[in-house]
C-alpha cells in the first residue's frame, strides 16, 4: 500500500483511486469522481471518502488530498504548511514501514487534514489568530528568531511584536494593483528593512543581512499571496 505523498502525481492517483472506487462499489456508475472534492469542501470530500470501504484506501485519500492542499496553498504561509507537510510526511513514513497500523494512520492524517483545513497551530500567539497573514509573518520570523546563535528569551514576544508591525507596513503602504508595481514593493521593503535594523539595536538580536534579507523577501511574498 504505497504512498505517492512526496512528489505526488496528482492525476495518476486520482485515476488510481477511480480504480478502487470501482473495484469497490456494487456498480462504478454509482460513484464517478471527476474531480475528487479538496478537503475544503468538507461535506463533498467526506462523502467520497465514506464511499471507500477499507481504511488504507480511505488513508490514502485523506493523505494525498492533504498533500496537494499544503501544496496549493505553502506560499501563503511557508512557516505554518511546511510544518505539517512534514508532520504528514513522518506519519507516511511510519505506515510505509508498518510501524503504525491503517486505523493509526487514518486516524492521523485525518487530524493533519483537519488541522490544514481548519488552519490550526497551537503554537500561534493569541494577538494573531483570525488574521492570516500576521500568522504567516509570525511563522517565519519566529523560525528566523530561533535559529539565531543566541536567541533572546522572549523571543515569541518579540516575533509576535514584529509581525504585527510588518503586517502593519504591507497594510499601509500596499495599493491598488500593488503586486504589479515595484515602487510599492521596494518600499515594503524599505521600512521591513528599518524595523529590522531597530530591532537589531534595541533587542540585541545578532541577525545577519542574509537573516533580514529571508525575512523581507518572505514577507513580500507572503503579502502577494494574502494581500493581492
Amino acid at each position: 500500500k504505497q504512498l505517492h505523498a512526496e512528489e505526488i502525481d496528482f492525476r495518476e492517483h486520482e485515476a488510481k483511486l477511480q480504480k478502487l472506487i470501482d473495484s469497490q462499489t456494487v456498480s462504478s456508475n454509482s460513484l464517478r469522481i471527476a474531480p475528487l472534492a479538496p478537503i475544503f469542501d468538507q461535506e463533498a470530500f467526506q462523502a467520497q471518502v465514506d464511499k471507500l470501504q477499507s481504511l488504507a484506501s480511505k488513508a490514502e485519500t485523506i493523505a494525498n488530498r492533504t498533500k496537494r492542499a499544503i501544496a496549493q496553498k505553502m506560499e501563503r504561509d511557508p512557516s505554518f504548511y511546511l510544518n505539517f507537510s512534514k508532520i504528514l510526511d513522518d506519519v507516511i513514513g511510519a505506515w510505509r514501514v508498518g510501524r503504525i497500523s491503517d486505523a493509526e494512520c487514518l486516524e492521523q492524517v485525518t487530524d493533519v487534514m483537519n488541522k490544514v483545513r481548519d488552519r490550526m497551530d497551537a503554537d500561534v500567539p493569541p494577538e494573531l489568530q483570525e488574521n492570516d497573514a500576521a500568522e504567516a509573518f509570525y511563522g517565519v520570523v519566529n523560525d528566523v528568531f530561533g535559529r539565531l546563535k543566541t536567541p533572546p528569551p522572549d523571543v515569541r514576544k518579540i516575533a509576535t511584536e514584529t509581525a504585527l508591525k510588518i503586517d502593519r507596513i504591507i497594510q499601509e503602504t500596499m495599493v491598488v494593483d500593488w503586486t504589479l508595481k515595484p515602487d510599492i514593493q521596494n518600499e515594503m521593503r524599505n521600512q521591513i528593512d528599518d524595523c529590522l535594523y531597530e530591532l537589531k539595536k534595541h533587542c540585541g538580536l545578532d541577525l545577519g543581512f542574509d537573516d533580514m534579507d529571508f525575512i523581507i523577501e518572505s514577507s513580500i511574498n507572503i503579502a502577494r499571496n494574502n494581500y493581492d
